[in-house]
């Protein structure tokens, strides 16, 4: 490699700007190299975490006879993914209800309600948001979903969700990147996922 190659990708570790960017077909098992770019000066704690080796491991904030739930503040950088690991096999329930809601900064939990008069985002690339939900184990895609809003909710019942899963947040368009809230909860009885203003 030239000396000036080199000196180019030595500056850019030691800003810490350098990282690995999960590839956008739908093999998460594939990586490929690249730079988050300038917005990783926002980015979590979690990182890095950008494939689902290194998805950073969530612990549950409450966990009752009705199921488990979990919520984070996190960072998406251009171009990135960000991984995390869910503890489901822990819960040994009989029923497993799987509901993810994923919010971007200046969008909130009801935004899709228009008589709670909640903020909303329009729907833009730099608001576009993806959640895809992964078997830990076999990496099998088990759920997903995609908002164009900065509001993504994923939910699902069945034994599909009883084993440890990967979560992927990413943004399918370079221009998103925004701080986001991620919510995951894993109910033990079937009920509905509501809006109530």
């Amino acid at each position: 490699m030239p000396r000036t190659q080199v000196v180019f990708a030595l500056a850019w570790l030691s800003l810490g700007l350098a990282c690995v960017v999960s590839a956008p077909d739908d093999d998460p098992t594939d990586a490929v190299a690249g730079a988050c770019g300038i917005g990783c000066a926002d980015n979590d704690a979690r990182e890095p975490n950008q494939s689902h080796t290194s998805a950073a491991a969530l612990v549950w904030d409450d966990v009752s006879a009705f199921g488990g739930y979990l919520s984070i503040d996190a960072f998406l950088c251009p171009g990135e993914s960000d991984w995390y690991r869910v503890p489901v096999s822990e819960l040994k329930f009989d029923f497993y209800g799987l509901h993810v809601d994923a919010i971007a900064a200046g969008s909130s939990w009801c935004a899709s309600v228009e008589v709670c008069g909640e903020p909303a985002l329009p729907e833009a690339p730099e608001h576009t948001m993806r959640v895809e939900v992964f078997d830990a184990t076999s990496l099998l895609l088990v759920a997903e979903g995609v908002g164009l809003d900065g509001r993504v909710d994923v939910n699902g019942f069945d034994e599909s969700f009883a084993n440890d899963l990967l979560l992927r947040v990413s943004g399918p368009t370079p221009l998103a990147t925004y701080a986001y809230e991620l919510h995951v909860e894993i109910r033990s009885f079937g009920g509905e996922d509501e809006c109530e203003c």
